[in-house]
């Protein structure tokens, strides 16, 4: 299944909310991603960079993904079933899977990771604490702490307040470098 969308959603810049015929669903790249970190104070770094390099290969990759117990989803291409993907259904039944259940697992995060709207990958000092504000407020907002245009609020100062502690100038400048932005 998709993500779940809205119906509304507030645009800043005409400052109205705006209505849906169909829910408006954002993709999302951060959530199910993991990271590989080598500690600087590791007494063998060369041994997690080797054990890192191994579970990044297509094969572990793919078995991973096979296997819903190791917590890593289909997250590259070769790990997607046909048609979006080079995967094939029999390998998912192979490790469990039920075939339809393998379909719509892959195509669910293939739709998810190609949707038209996506929720940014920031690579910037700060992006832990702008997603904990983020997270925090929308759930206070779907659980009727406050409303949606309150959480909003909240987000945006929160935002703000993490974005002058760490210097607008400079986050803009990494903001527009890590996207690929030159005038």
């Amino acid at each position: 299944a998709p993500l779940p969308g809205t119906l509304k959603s507030y645009d800043p810049v005409s400052g109205k909310w705006i209505t849906f015929k169909r829910p408006n669903i954002v993709g999302n790249t951060t959530g199910g991603s993991w990271e590989g970190v080598i500690s600087a104070f590791s007494k063998h770094p060369e041994a997690t960079y080797d054990f890192l390099s191994f579970m990044s290969t297509e094969a572990a990759e793919f078995w991973n993904a096979c296997t819903g117990w190791t917590g890593i989803d289909p997250g590259r291409t070769y790990t997607i079933i046909e048609p979006y993907g080079p995967a094939k259904v029999e390998e998912y039944v192979a490790t469990g899977y039920d075939a339809s259940d393998a379909i719509e697992y892959t195509s669910a995060y293939y739709k998810n990771f190609y949707n038209s709207l996506m929720y940014p990958y920031m690579r910037i000092p700060g992006t832990p604490e702008y997603d904990v504000a983020l997270d925090v407020h929308l759930s206070e907002a779907v659980t009727g702490i406050c409303s949606p245009e309150e959480a909003l609020e909240r987000v945006y100062d929160e935002w703000e307040r993490i974005t002058e502690r760490l210097g607008r100038d400079e986050q803009i400048k990494l903001y527009q470098t890590a996207i690929g932005y030159s005038k």
